[in-house]
């Protein structure tokens, strides 16, 4: 009689849709990166991180970082890498600033403007100085500062805005690359900067350096250790779409653009995104083994549903999260969404679930879409329009494991003979009235067969 009663036990777990998922028994970790929101940080979702960064050094109180540390949370803080600002009303000026303003001729590549970032974005109460990195002087100075904000040991290290140095290239920066020219003839300034990341390096040590893009100059990466993308999976963008919203009254609502990498992101393809995801592949496979990986940091829009007539609620865009979270795991990258319009939208368990090391050489194609198998599960990545079964064969998926459906809380079935049939349902993509790309995640319970006996 055992086996009949343990082949029903078994398929009544199998296919029955609990409302929330079995946490028992799904292996579960510590997300591996987040961002912290500064102006209403919370303790408890950025202590289930790994790594969190949270604004500037003064952005989040001593306690609240004290406290992360207590929970095993390593916490960096922000830096513009190449400038920084002088204020024109009042002394905020930080000390490597104060000391950039007053020798500015000799420390800074425009001493007398233009200040482009400060006019493009309408402050009037700054001035943008970029420092001459070529000066080695400048370059100690620059690091032996931020070593002194890391020697409290308060922080774990610093992320890194505009962190590759490229921006010198574009056309409001023109006199600041002639002014380096001159400067330092047949020097490289893009060079310089990796000069500079080498110097911080080897002064700060262990210290965590994270920084965004760096891989547009890809000498940067031997000496970091993690680089970010930003909207290479999802993006948040308002485009004239005005709601009543709860709490919120009449309001204009961003969208998610699921092809922001697309030239046109309205009629883009998945196939756009992956072949970012696969050039980011290959300067990972170049870079030493110093650099970790890197972090796919996405946006998205709370999903909209009205639940009265002309009033509508935000929620979690589970849709976008998990396309964001399944693009980044097929090439085994770190992945985290924001959602902008209400950061508390964006927590979601999601990436606490361990789906373990990446099984295989690369992702593979399937009927529609991309799978990319781990030890833990699998993820799914495709263009499906509408509900679809797909059924995978492959000797690395698990045999005789039970699947769970991360995305429909449900299970999805038994491997066997080492073949899985799947359902993916598509969700409706708002803004262009269509299918939205899907990606899903599926698990294989830990200790699942032995509670079960």
């Amino acid at each position: 009689m055992r086996k009949p009663l343990l082949f029903i036990a078994l398929s009544l777990l199998i296919f029955a849709k609990p409302k929330e998922p079995l946490k028992g028994f799904l292996p579960t970790k510590k997300g591996d990166y987040a961002t912290v929101n500064p102006g209403r940080p919370s303790l408890i979702w950025a202590g289930r991180f790994s790594l969190v960064e949270g604004g500037g050094p003064g952005d989040l109180s001593m306690n609240f970082v004290e406290e992360l540390r207590s929970r095993g949370t390593e916490v960096i803080f922000y830096r513009w890498f190449p400038a920084d600002y002088h204020y024109l009303y009042g002394g905020r000026d930080d000390p490597l600033m104060k000391w950039a303003y007053e020798n500015r001729r000799t420390a800074t590549l425009n001493p007398e403007g233009p200040f482009p970032h400060c006019q493009e974005s309408g402050y009037d109460w700054c001035q943008d100085f970029y420092f001459d990195l070529g000066n080695p002087s400048v370059r100690k100075k620059l690091v032996d500062y931020l070593h002194g904000l890391l020697s409290h040991g308060l922080y774990s290290g610093i992320f890194f805005d505009w962190a590759s140095g490229v921006f010198i290239l574009e056309e409001p920066y023109l006199p600041m690359r002639e002014n380096f020219r001159i400067k330092h003839p047949g020097a490289s300034y893009l060079l310089e900067v990796v000069k500079t990341y080498e110097l911080l390096r080897k002064t700060v040590g262990k210290k965590v350096i994270v920084t965004n893009q760096a891989f547009r100059n890809p000498g940067i990466l031997a000496w970091v250790d993690y680089d970010m993308t930003e909207s290479y999976g999802t993006g948040s963008e308002y485009l004239g779409k005005v709601l009543r919203v709860e709490g919120r009254g009449v309001v204009e609502v961003p969208q998610t653009l699921y092809y922001p990498v697309s030239p046109d992101p309205l009629r883009g393809s998945l196939k756009d995104t992956l072949q970012y995801l696969d050039y980011l592949w290959k300067l990972r496979k170049k870079a030493p083994v110093s650099f970790k990986n890197f972090i796919y940091l996405n946006y998205a829009a709370p999903e909209f549903k009205e639940v009265s007539p002309g009033l509508y609620r935000a929620l979690t865009p589970r849709n976008a999260i998990f396309f964001g979270y399944c693009v980044a795991k097929l090439r085994g990258f770190i992945s985290y969404t924001e959602v902008p319009f209400d950061r508390s939208l964006e927590r979601t368990d999601l990436y606490f679930y361990d789906l373990g090391k990446p099984r295989g050489k690369a992702y593979e194609k399937i009927p529609g879409g991309f799978v990319r198998f781990y030890t833990g599960g699998f993820v799914v990545v495709g263009e499906w329009e509408e509900p679809v079964k797909i059924c995978l064969t492959s000797p690395l998926l698990r045999e005789n494991a039970v699947v769970y459906d991360l995305y429909e809380n449900s299970w999805a079935g038994r491997v066997k003979d080492r073949s899985l049939c799947i359902t993916i349902r598509p969700e409706k993509d708002p803004l262009r009235g269509e299918a939205a790309p899907s990606g899903r995640v599926f698990l294989y319970p830990s200790g699942f067969m032995e509670r079960i006996h």
